[in-house]
């Protein structure tokens, strides 16, 4: 969202009642609970916010009501960094995940290898359904991203980083979009400067994977990227 109180200013509100989508995931909303805007009247909404102020945060609005907001003591350093909200239905598990960039100067890369790995390893001891929705960071394939040779080595690119989608998939997730448009270059963030939007020089780093079993259960995946507002875009899958 690059900031929760930011989109309500740019038509927010009107669009989640416009796509009315029966769960969705938030990252990056950048507001402590206080500062929340009201938008969720049709929604039972549940938000993480980071201990540091106006920075990350993540939150699920669902109109059917979890079973329980999950805990996993082996995140809960990145939970209060604001990256992680999960919550368990009847038949699978959502998590809102939001891992780091890395950094420019790939300061923040370390962080960032912690989180997947953790992250990893939490996933591979979990059972049933489960559905991973977010900004990941990472363009996993040249497809996604516009300008795959210039950034071989850059942050969001660099082999380091697409391995770790690698082990997710081997992990036994799937990426939706990428299943059901094998085919299509299409993108779900773009630099803010040098007309990148327009140009549509852009990065697929956002997704939504499921676990193997979900996949006979996924019947559309999409990205709506004419929705401004932010630097990403709306990315979502029809599971039923």
């Amino acid at each position: 969202m690059n900031g929760i109180r930011s989109v309500c200013r740019k038509g927010f509100p009107e669009i989640l009642e416009k796509i009315n989508p029966d769960v969705l995931c938030l990252q990056e909303i950048k507001a402590d609970l206080a500062d929340v805007p009201s938008i969720a009247k049709d929604y039972f909404a549940y938000w993480l916010p980071s201990k540091r102020k106006g920075y990350s945060g993540v939150g699920i609005l669902s109109k059917q009501e979890p079973l329980e907001v999950l805990s996993f003591p082996e995140m809960s350093k990145f939970a209060e960094d604001g990256r992680m909200l999960a919550v368990r239905f009847p038949k699978c598990t959502l998590f809102s995940l939001y891992f780091p960039n890395g950094g420019r100067d790939k300061e923040m890369m370390p962080f960032k290898f912690d989180m997947y790995g953790t992250f990893l390893n939490l996933l591979r001891k979990q059972e049933g359904g489960i559905v991973l929705c977010g900004d990941f960071n990472v363009a996993h394939t040249a497809m996604d991203l516009a300008r795959p040779r210039e950034n071989a080595n850059n942050t969001m690119f660099t082999p380091e980083e697409r391995s770790q989608l690698d082990q997710l998939v081997s992990a036994g997730f799937v990426d939706t979009f990428r299943h059901m448009n094998p085919e299509q270059k299409k993108y779900s963030w773009w630099l803010y400067s040098a007309n990148s939007r327009e140009r549509d020089i852009g990065w697929r780093i956002d997704y939504v994977f499921v676990s193997k079993e979900l996949t006979k259960n996924v019947k559309e995946a999409f990205i709506i990227s004419d929705i401004q507002g932010s630097d990403h875009c709306p990315v979502g899958a029809v599971i039923e």
